[in-house]
C-alpha cells in the first residue's frame, strides 16, 4: 500500500504543470550580461547606455527576474534592479526606472534605499513582486511575461531617475 501511494504521488508531482513560461527561455546568463552604465549629463540628469564610458557614476543591473506563484495562486514576477556605485560619494538611496521598449513601451519605478559605498552594489536579498492581478501592474507584468517567454532581454532598459548621496 505504501509503495503504491509513493508511486502515485511521484507520478502526480512529475506530471503536474509547473509555472515555467514556455520552458523559461530567459536564462540567468542573459540577465547577468545586461548592464547599463550611467553618467551625469550637463542638465543635472543621468544618461545611461549599454556602453561603458570613463565618466560612469553607476552600473545598473537586473540580477533577479523570475516567475513565481503567490501563496494564493496568482502569477507574478520577482524582480530586483541593483545599482553599483562607481562614484566616490556613498549613495543612501536611488530611484531606478525599468522600461520595456515593446510596441507600447511601459515602465515602472523602483526605490533602492540602501547605503552603497564606492565600488559596492546594492543588496538584492529583498525583491519587488509584480502581480498579474494588480491593475496598476497589469501592463508591466504582461511586458515582463513577453520578455521572459521570448528571451528578449534586449527590450529592457534601466535608467536612473534620482540618486541621493550622503552629503546632499
Amino acid at each position: 500500500m505504501r509503495l503504491s501511494t509513493l508511486i502515485v504521488c511521484t507520478l502526480i508531482s512529475i506530471s503536474a504543470p509547473s509555472y515555467s513560461f514556455a520552458g523559461g527561455a530567459l536564462s540567468r546568463e542573459r540577465l547577468e550580461q545586461t548592464v547599463f552604465y550611467c553618467s551625469k549629463n550637463t542638465n543635472e540628469k543621468y544618461g545611461c547606455s549599454s556602453q561603458p564610458t570613463i565618466n560612469d557614476l553607476f552600473e545598473l543591473r537586473l540580477p533577479i527576474l523570475m516567475p513565481v506563484f503567490t501563496s494564493d495562486g496568482v502569477k507574478a514576477f520577482r524582480l530586483m534592479p541593483s545599482i553599483t556605485n562607481l562614484s566616490t560619494n556613498p549613495i543612501i538611496g536611488a530611484k531606478l526606472r525599468i522600461t520595456i521598449n515593446s510596441q507600447d513601451p511601459v515602465s515602472q519605478e523602483f526605490l533602492i534605499d540602501h547605503f552603497t559605498k564606492f565600488k559596492m552594489s546594492s543588496p538584492i536579498d529583498k525583491s519587488f513582486l509584480i502581480r498579474s492581478d494588480v491593475p496598476n501592474y497589469t501592463l508591466f507584468y504582461d511586458a515582463l511575461n513577453d520578455i521572459y517567454v521570448n528571451s528578449s532581454i534586449y527590450l529592457i532598459e534601466i535608467s536612473v531617475v534620482d540618486v541621493k548621496f550622503i552629503n546632499q
